[in-house]
């Protein structure tokens, strides 16, 4: 920050610059199943992302893949999108 003020850049482009350059990842491996449930812990977790945009919450994902019923599992990494919704 202190460069980006030595250099005169404006807010806006020093907080893409640190977005570039640093960001948190929080691992919340039953994220995917609280939000399957609407628990409001998962809104807990998007309201967080939502104030501060540089976190990224890594999940599991089970999804069923045949109609036997076999499940898959995936690993997801989820950030807000800034305009109040998940991506």
């Amino acid at each position: 920050r202190l460069l980006a003020n030595l250099e005169r850049l404006d807010d806006d482009t020093t907080n893409d610059l640190m977005g570039e350059k640093f960001g948190y990842i929080v691992s919340c491996q039953v994220y995917g199943q609280m939000k399957k449930d609407q628990d409001p812990k998962a809104e807990d977790i998007d309201d967080l992302m939502h104030r501060y945009p540089h976190l990224r919450i890594a999940y599991i994902d089970a999804a069923r893949i045949n109609r036997s019923g076999e499940m898959g599992f995936y690993s997801c990494l989820v950030k807000s999108n800034g305009n109040g919704g998940i991506q």
